[in-house]
Parts: C-alpha cells; sequence; structure tokens
C-alpha cells in the first residue's frame, strides 16, 4: 500500500503539501535565523584586529656563516625571506620580549599571543605585516606596535646583514566580524530545510487520513470502489462541501427573505 501511494506522488501533491503548510515552515525558518543570531550573539566574543607594516633589506644575507647573494627582484627570494620573519617573530624569544614590554590590559602568555599573530608578505614584496587580532582594541594596537619596536633588533641578531624599517605602524584597530550574517542565513536554511523535510515525511507517508474522493482513487484505483460522499454539513464549516455547491448562498438567500405570507412578491 505503501508503494503503491508513492507511486502516485507528483509534484503537484509536494506543492499542495508545502503551500499548506507554509505557515509552519515559515515559522520554523524564523526561529532556526533567530536561533543562529542569538548563538553567535552569546557564543562568541567581539574581536579587534591591527596591523602595520615593514621592510627588511638584505642585500647579503648570512645564515649560519655561509653568505647568499639575493635579488630583491625575485619574487621567490621574498617569499623565503618573509617565511624566515614570520618564523622569527612567532618565536618564544621575540614573543616572551613583547609580553614583557608591551603594555596591555589582558594577561598573555606564549601560547595565547601565538594564537593571536598573522604574518605575511604584501604583494609578495619585501614588504611584509604583521597582525594582532584580539578581544581589547587597546592590546591589540599596542601588541603590534611592540613587535614592530622588538623585531629590527631580532632580525640582525639571527640574520647578519639584514636591518628592518617600519612602513606603517598600527594606529588603530578594526572590529572583526562575528559573522552573524552568516549564521542567521544557516540557521534559516536549517530551519527550511528540517521543516520541510518533516513536513514531506508526515504528510505523504505518515499521515493516512483521506483527504478526498480523488486521493482514494489515485491512491486505490479500482481496488476499492468510491460508493458515496458524505459532505460535511456543518454550517461553521464555510469552506466545505456544500459551498462548492452553493448550498450555503441558497439557503442564507431564502432564510434572509421577509416572512410576510406573500410568497408571489419574491416572483414578481
Amino acid at each position: 500500500m505503501d508503494q503503491e501511494k508513492e507511486t502516485t506522488i507528483s509534484f503537484n501533491d509536494l506543492l499542495k503539501v508545502f503551500v499548506r503548510r507554509w505557515w509552519l515552515i515559515a515559522l520554523s525558518s524564523l526561529v532556526g535565523a533567530v536561533v543562529g543570531f542569538v548563538l553567535v550573539l552569546f557564543l562568541t566574543q567581539q574581536t579587534w584586529k591591527s596591523t602595520a607594516m615593514m621592510y627588511v633589506n638584505n642585500n647579503s644575507l648570512s645564515v649560519g656563516g655561509t653568505k647568499v647573494n639575493l635579488s630583491m627582484s625575485d619574487i621567490s627570494a621574498n617569499r623565503s625571506l618573509v617565511d624566515s620573519y614570520s618564523v622569527i617573530i612567532k618565536s618564544r624569544m621575540t614573543i616572551e620580549a613583547v609580553i614583557e614590554q608591551a603594555n596591555t590590559n589582558e594577561t598573555y602568555d606564549y601560547d595565547s599571543l601565538y594564537k593571536l599573530i598573522d604574518v605575511g608578505s604584501v604583494n609578495n614584496t619585501e614588504i611584509f605585516y604583521i597582525t594582532v587580532t584580539c578581544p581589547n582594541e587597546e592590546d591589540a594596537i599596542n601588541i603590534v606596535n611592540t613587535f614592530t619596536a622588538i623585531f629590527p633588533t631580532q632580525v640582525k641578531d639571527i640574520i647578519e646583514g639584514s636591518s628592518a624599517k617600519i612602513v606603517d605602524s598600527a594606529v588603530i584597530a578594526e572590529p572583526v566580524s562575528r559573522g552573524f550574517a552568516k549564521s542567521t542565513l544557516i540557521g534559516f536554511v536549517i530551519g527550511f530545510v528540517v521543516i520541510c523535510l518533516i513536513v514531506f515525511i508526515h504528510d505523504i507517508f505518515i499521515d493516512d487520513t483521506i483527504d478526498s474522493a480523488d486521493w482514494i482513487k489515485q491512491t486505490f484505483g479500482d481496488e476499492i470502489p468510491l460508493l458515496a460522499i458524505v459532505p460535511d454539513t456543518t454550517v461553521e464549516n464555510h469552506k466545505g462541501y456544500y459551498k462548492k455547491y452553493s448550498y450555503y448562498q441558497n439557503n442564507y438567500y431564502y432564510q434572509s427573505q421577509p416572512t410576510n405570507g406573500n410568497t408571489d412578491s419574491k416572483k414578481e
């Protein structure tokens, strides 16, 4: 029986199911969107991002006593240098020196501060950026500027013949998006998909209510003959069977006529 019912499902049947439950689908989608927004609001923290840029000159580079001549126009060499600078900036020696010298409102250790640092090349040049993202706006600025003050000394001690200069200091900290729009949209989509799936399973496979004579014909065919249809005659059901055949209109018309005993006046 279930198999036969499944074979008679059409796009129009699905459309009717979803249209009939439109209010439930809309409500579930709205609830999903609100849940997504609230989760980000209470489970995430506002962070701030501050960035500074530095230029490092390495015409003659000596690492471990071996000199390597580099052309500053060589893109691959610049990428290699930025990788080296990133390792130095994120080293324990540099980070601990920053923690000691930076004037911060929050308390940081090596592990926590290491996760807040991002270093990369600016358009594959010898200029690179240092970005710090943390929950405190002032801390983001102070930590970045402390890195730019300490790094020139650190890089000279480790890589001979190198010098670093500040191109752009950190002045402001920008708020990092918490993803309200994205999480709200994801919650809306999840709520919409889940309720559509529930409505589909319930109305198509679980609900065995006989909706109409056409449903019986489509589901059982000639196996169960349709002998008669018992209409809903309740007065309250204005969308029932008799409205279709103008029962209520005719009944209301005759009941609304004056009963003065002159029945022929209606015909005149």
